[in-house]
Formats: C-alpha cells, structure tokens, sequence
C-alpha cells in the first residue's frame, strides 16, 4: 500500500498507529477531528511517508515527527491548532495551511523546509526563523496574521501577500535573498511598505489590487535595487514622480482610470527613458 485516502473517516489514535505500520505508506489523506496530541506521535513511525494531508484537526498543542530523511510534504486543512511547533527534527519540506486557526505557529531550524504556503488561516503570532532551504513564502485569500515574524533565511527568495491577507505587524530581519515581493490586492498599509526596505536585494515589487497612494510610492522609492514594480491604481502624478527617482527601474506597470490626476502621455513623458512601460 503505497496511498491511502480515507476522505471523510475520523482516525483514532489507535487506528493512525497500525495504518502507519504499512512499510510502503507514502501518501496519507485523514479526517484529524479524532486524533490528539499524542496521537500524532504515531506518525514517527512512517518512514516511507512522503505526503499527509490532514483535515479538521482539533488540538491545544500539534508536533509532526518524521522519521523519513528525505522529508514530507504537510498539509492541514480547516480545524484548530492552539501552538504549532516545527524545528530541526522535523522533516517537513512544504508546509501547507488552508482554513485553520492556529494560536502560535513556530518554525525554527527546519533544515529541509523549503516553502510555506497560507490560505485563509489565521494565526495570533506566526514566525519563522532560521530555515537554511526556505525559498517560498505565500500568504493568501484572507489569511489573517497578528504578527508576522520571519528572521534569518539566507535562501528565501519570494515572498507573496495577496488577495486580502493581512500580515499584521512585521518582524523582519536577515533576509538577504529575497528579490520579489507581491502585494496584490493585499489588506496592507505603510507599515507593510516600510518593511520593504529591510530587503536589500528586493528587485521587483507588485502593489497593484490595493489603495496604497503617495506615501507608499515615496518609501518604494527609498528602495534604489528596484527593478520592476506593478504599481497601485490610486497612484496619482506625485507618486509616478517619485517612482520616476528610482535608478534601476527598468518594467513599470500602471492603472489609468478616470480616478487618477495623470494622463498616459504625461506618463510615458515622465518615463520615456524606461524599458518597458505599460499602461492599462
């Protein structure tokens, strides 16, 4: 037995223990609204495991031990987690949380942890630190975050806010890779701009979807690595001039609309120097 999906079923803890005695078991799909916290302990003994997807897990504390070296892909669908705890001895290489509470949510050494991805969750505090592999961060569909804390990941490289998540207040610090950033349509504020400029290798940012207006074009450009920037559609000429500062700015993409105090013309005037400018 290779995969085993049992949709709907809730497993016990003594039914989750003799399922993961299958030495071939690579791919797991349950029901968690049974399960405890020591119930999870189990899944230790999956050695084969390369995928678990568990739905409506309902517990105060959650640790997933993985005995598989080459790491497990972990999903958690809807259900409550009051503290979620990741760290070195946990072989998780993608996590993934789509429609769950969590109280606390800390990632810390994971060394083969690569990407982290939220769909409308929340979290009163989620942080993530020292994971030496982690490329990809997304946060996305109204996910609500308290406060956003990720420090130390030498490898992340993107990092994706978009469709009305908010990550309340930000923490960041060591962050030396990272290149893009997207915004779009996110629940953001100045806040989550001047965050932006602890990123000193940020070369594309994209703050379309959202109301941001002069203020944020003022601190993108204090950012003079910028590159590429889809730009806000309540942008009005102040805020094109500020963008029009930066150095590096190669790709601008822009929103005309009758809301706005610029005219296309004027626009590609004051950029008649840039690459690539498009104006929809």
């Amino acid at each position: 037995m290779v995969a085993l999906d049992l949709g709907d079923a809730a497993v016990t803890d003594s039914q989750l223990e003799s399922i993961v005695r299958a030495p071939k078991l690579q791919q797991l799909t349950l029901n968690g609204s049974e399960l405890t916290e020591e119930g999870l302990s189990a899944l230790a003994a999956a050695s084969a495991m390369s995928r678990l997807t568990i739905t409506d897990l309902d517990v105060d504390q959650a640790n997933f031990r993985f005995s598989n070296a080459s790491g497990v892909d972990l999903l958690l669908t809807g259900g409550r987690i009051g503290s979620l705890e990741l760290g070195a001895d946990d072989a998780v290489t993608t996590l993934s949380l789509q429609g769950i509470d969590i109280g606390e949510l800390t990632v810390r050494d994971c060394n083969v942890l690569s990407s982290i991805s939220l769909l409308e969750m929340t979290a009163d505090t989620l942080m993530v630190e020292s994971c030496p592999q982690l490329e990809s961060f997304f946060c996305g569909y109204e996910s609500k975050i308290s406060t956003l804390q990720l420090r130390n990941l030498p490898r992340l490289y993107l990092m994706t806010i978009q469709e009305r998540a908010n990550p309340g207040e930000l923490d960041w610090s060591k962050l030396p890779a990272v290149r893009r950033v997207s915004y779009w349509a996110a629940d953001i504020d100045e806040r989550h701009m001047r965050a932006l400029t602890q990123l000193p290798g940020l070369v594309s940012v994209d703050v379309s979807g959202t109301d941001l207006g002069e203020e944020a074009a003022a601190i993108l450009a204090q950012i003079p690595t910028l590159q590429q920037i889809s730009a806000s559609g309540s942008f009005q000429l102040a805020a094109l001039e500020w963008l029009a500062s930066l150095p590096e700015l190669r790709s601008l993409k822009l929103y005309h609309h009758d809301g706005v105090d610029w005219t296309p013309e004027q626009a590609r005037q004051l950029f008649d120097h840039m690459r690539e400018l498009t104006i929809f």
